[in-house]
């Protein structure tokens, strides 16, 4: 039982490795599954001016909380490729990437530039399969 419950978290580390690799094409540019597209396209005022998002976002909800403005999204894709369009775009950008982790399933960045400072956050959905959530917070 103990093997097994080892060899799950390898195996699907794996796999995330092996969708690294790719063709060097973003999945971030396929649509949405219907019955996952439940927002509306990106609009200027949603995060900050130039700022990087994937082809196929969906703006979920925009929000305050606690002085910051936090904007949920979904994402068509898996998380590494979300999370390599986000490290290697926001750089290009201007904004310099701060502390940051991920996990098999999430993974986070501080980032600042351009007059902002924020969090980002992407999550594997398991509720839409092949899809990521993401959450922007801006102060």
């Amino acid at each position: 039982m103990l093997a097994l419950a080892l060899l799950v978290p390898l195996a699907l580390g794996a796999l995330a490795m092996v969708g690294l690799g790719g063709s060097g094409r973003s999945s971030a540019a396929v649509a949405l599954p219907q019955k996952c597209a439940q927002g509306r396209a990106p609009r200027a005022g949603d995060v900050v001016p130039g700022f990087p998002l994937p082809a196929s976002t969906v703006v979920e909800s925009r929000s305050r909380q606690r002085g910051a403005r936090v904007v949920r999204a979904r994402l068509s894709g898996p998380l590494f490729p979300a999370r390599d369009f986000f490290a290697r775009r926001l750089p290009a950008r201007g904004y310099v990437l701060g502390a940051g982790d991920a996990e098999a399933y999430e993974a986070e960045t501080d980032f600042a530039g351009n007059g902002v400072r924020g969090h980002l956050k992407l999550n594997t959905s398991f509720d839409c399969p092949g899809t990521t959530d993401l959450a922007i917070v801006l102060r």
